[in-house]
């Protein structure tokens, strides 16, 4: 499985230069590569490639916001931290290919697939907030912070390509709506503190 997901990666430019390319064939055995701790390294950074190059492929809603939702099936929690290779680094691998594909929408739709994005994110940071100790001294580190950590930093990871969306009157811009959703976290862990 290692050396499939290593060859769709290593394909990414010639999947983005041909229209008609299994885009979503690929993704889906990609997404699978996520389920062998083995070969999670290579199958996220090959599914970020395939994303960055294919955007064309994959910009509809009516693509990306399924693949969206079987990314959220297949990505392991970020609370099974020892499982061997369910880390930052590839977790930010996904989150940034899905946020590039995300980042070429129009901006309503972009607003609506962001949220779509970065919804599980919040819901499970708000969950991890009571496990955290109230008022420490200083940072207590442990899995639940880690796995906190992890949750704003994939939050950020989904947010980094929302720049370019010109800033308009009329239209709530994508990053807007997306840092909307993430404020009552944020203030929650600002008061937790």
């Amino acid at each position: 499985m290692d050396s499939n997901a290593q060859l769709i990666g290593s394909y990414a430019q010639w999947f983005g230069q041909h229209p008609a390319a299994p885009v979503q064939s690929a993704l889906s055995l990609l997404l699978k590569s996520l389920q062998i701790p083995e070969v999670w390294a290579q199958g996220a950074n090959s599914f970020r490639n395939v994303c960055n190059r294919c955007t064309t492929q994959l910009h509809d809603p009516t693509v990306i916001l399924p693949l969206i939702d079987a990314v959220e099936r297949y990505l392991p929690p970020t609370t099974q931290l020892d499982a061997p290779s369910a880390g930052l680094e590839e977790r930010s691998a996904i989150v940034q290919g899905l946020g590039r594909v995300v980042s070429t929408l129009n901006s309503t739709d972009a607003g609506n697939a962001g949220l779509r994005l970065i919804g599980p994110m919040i819901a499970r940071a708000q969950q991890l907030l009571p496990t955290l100790p109230t008022n420490p001294p200083a940072v207590v580190p442990g899995p639940h912070s880690e796995a906190l950590s992890i949750e704003l930093t994939l939050i950020a990871s989904a947010l980094r390509f929302m720049d370019g969306f010109p800033v308009r009157n009329d239209v709530k811009h994508p990053a807007m709506a997306m840092l909307e959703a993430t404020w009552p976290l944020l203030d929650a862990l600002a008061k937790h503190q």
